[in-house]
């Protein structure tokens, strides 16, 4: 990290003695994204370092260690950004870009829009402040909304005795649920108020009472069930100073503000996507959702409506049935290589890769003499 902020500044040195007219891709971004693939090697042999090897310790101190490694790294990549020289010097780049190839033209776009979407380009005085003013609040009524939900997480657990009501769950669900790891199969088993847990307790659980009361609680965290944690005042005070910030920025709006550095580009893309998506799978959903209550009065004996909670459990358990599929039986005709070989042979075909094991050729360290490294070829681009 210490390296890219070394080359950063001697970049941002190069760049203001430099004339306009004499600076190019290669001399002002290349150097950076050399330096940036050794940064991005690191950062991702240590990813692999951590989730194969790393000092026993709790998941709370793992995710910890694992987020602050991610904000360090992106912090590192954006701190070019932040150079007013560099910036004037994409900016100039970017006027000249009639001849470049597309995707350097493409990064310096992105560039721009990152600058604009962070205001990294605002350098008078009174905008900076505006935009520090509204940063701080943004990120105090965020902080205000995870404690809450956090916290109203921690109020609520659903234990599960009876091996009987999560017969279906495969061994890594049991183990999710399990109070002792010891004792995956004998349980206890419960499920937290947590994506990871609550999610595969509403697939694998039979019963409908418990479902219910588990989905009742996860849809309202945080609400006005709650006086001490109720999110609705820290949600509009989200929301007002989201808008502030956007408007500083010269953006219409916070979805404009948002979108404005993604892939999507605009909400009318988004609206647009979600309108066609919508009149082709309303028809699909309604000819899913017979066959799902069909289902569901044949074999779970439920006559009334399918609720929210069901249909967790009652999609999985009918296209199981339709297909004749038992997942448990099925786990075991997917070996990790030859799966991986399948589908690195798909990925090929897709995206017109060579993918070439080169484990034997290479020097580089590896964590488990398990591991595997391919070279990845584009054969579009060379």
């Amino acid at each position: 990290m210490a390296q890219l902020s070394w080359s950063i500044s001697n970049i941002s040195k190069m760049v203001y003695f430099t004339k306009e007219e004499e600076q190019t891709f290669e001399n002002v971004v290349d150097p950076l994204l050399t330096e940036e693939y050794d940064v991005n090697y690191a950062f991702q042999t240590l990813i692999l370092r951590m989730l194969t090897d790393w000092p026993l310790c709790t998941n709370r101190e793992f995710e910890s260690d694992m987020h602050h490694l991610k904000i360090m790294c992106a912090r590192d990549q954006m701190e070019k950004l932040t150079d007013e020289g560099f910036q004037n010097a994409i900016k100039s780049l970017y006027s000249k870009r009639y001849d470049m190839d597309n995707w350097k033209v493409r990064l310096l776009e992105y560039y721009l829009l990152e600058m604009k979407a962070s205001g990294l380009d605002r350098h008078d005085e009174k905008t900076r402040k505006l935009i520090g003013s509204w940063s701080k609040f943004v990120d105090e009524y965020r902080a205000k909304y995870l404690t809450n939900i956090m916290t109203t997480n921690d109020r609520y657990m659903f234990t599960v005795i009876d091996r009987a009501i999560l017969k279906d769950a495969p061994p890594h669900i049991l183990r999710i649920l399990a109070t002792d790891q010891l004792e995956v199969e004998k349980g206890p088993w419960r499920a937290r108020m947590a994506p990871q847990s609550i999610m595969p307790f509403m697939q694998y659980c039979g019963d409908r009472a418990l479902r219910a009361n588990a989905w009742e609680k996860w849809t309202s965290r945080a609400s006005f069930e709650h006086d001490f944690y109720n999110n609705s005042v820290n949600i509009e005070e989200l929301r007002h100073n989201n808008e502030g910030w956007a408007k500083t920025l010269g953006y219409a709006s916070v979805s404009e503000h948002r979108l404005a550095n993604k892939m999507a580009g605009s909400p009318e893309t988004v609206r647009s996507f979600i309108s066609a998506l919508t009149k082709r799978m309303r028809p699909v959903f309604m000819d899913r959702m017979e066959a799902w209550s069909a289902f569901a009065a044949a074999k779970e004996m439920i006559t009334t409506e399918l609720q929210p909670f069901d249909l967790f459990y009652i999609c999985r358990k009918e296209a199981e049935h339709h297909y004749e599929v038992d997942p448990l039986s099925l786990m075991k005709h997917f070996p990790f290589w030859e799966t991986f070989a399948n589908l690195i042979e798909v990925l090929s075909h897709i995206f017109n890769l060579k993918f070439e094991d080169v484990t034997a050729d290479t020097k580089l360290e590896r964590c488990s003499t398990d591991v595997k490294i391919f070279s990845v070829d584009d054969l579009t681009s060379g």
